[in-house]
């Protein structure tokens, strides 16, 4: 799926790292609040008679934290308007499928001006990217 890439492309942008610290935009965990968490949720080659081709595909899920629904909001908006339609030489394209949002306990101790709820905005994300 070139994790490094896709993340590469959020955290090259000024629009998103106005948002969330390039630290806290990483693959498979949240790291701090704001952040940006990615997780892959499924790919494969494709395949063609002849075998394996060079394109592959696969659909990423994008956390947007932070301590606000519109804070959360914000974020996801900031990284749609990096990925999606997005196209180079190695992707084809990102495409938005869906999006949600929903709140969770926070993990650190309430008191003292410490959030009790994070909250998040997800995006879906379909990639088709070439694989050569």
């Amino acid at each position: 799926m070139h994790k490094s890439l896709l993340r590469k492309l959020l955290v090259d942008n000024a629009g998103v790292t106005a948002l969330v610290p390039a630290a806290s935009i990483q693959w498979g965990k949240r790291i701090g609040c704001p952040a940006i968490a990615l997780h892959r949720i499924s790919g494969a080659p494709d395949y063609h008679f002849e075998g394996q081709s060079a394109l592959g595909g696969g659909t990423a899920q994008i956390v947007c934290w932070a301590r606000s629904e519109a804070d959360a909001d914000d974020i996801a908006e900031a990284v749609k308007a990096v990925l999606s339609g997005h196209r180079d030489a190695v992707f084809q394209g990102v495409f938005i499928q869906s999006e949600r949002n929903a709140a969770e306990a926070a993990d650190g101790a309430s008191g003292a001006g410490a959030p009790t709820t994070f909250h998040r905005s997800d995006l879906d994300i379909r990639v088709r990217f070439n694989d050569a």
